[in-house]
């Protein structure tokens, strides 16, 4: 089990508990996604780019956890590489 801040945007922020059931439960649903997505079978196209942190949920369990059980190849792009400056240049 671990904890996650919910910031929602109406609510003050609070700390949400994920069990592991439920965690798996959200891995396996995200990998059939994955599976309907790259029929073909083959980890070579699989692959995702993030620009969400680690320490967001969505970055964590959305990409770390979902690479690691489900091989892809996972690219984190930093923020400085998405400025606006350096996007529109």
């Amino acid at each position: 089990m671990f904890f996650t801040v919910f910031l929602g945007t109406t609510l003050k922020p609070k700390a949400v508990e994920v069990s592991h059931v439920n965690l798996i439960e959200n891995l396996k649903m995200m990998g059939n996604t994955l599976d309907h997505l790259y029929q073909d079978g083959t980890e070579a196209d699989r692959g995702a780019v993030t620009w969400l942190p680690l320490y967001h949920d969505m970055g964590l369990v959305g990409c770390l956890y979902l690479g690691l059980a489900y091989p892809a190849t996972i690219t984190y792009i930093g923020r400085k590489c998405l400025s606006a400056n350096r996007l529109s240049g």
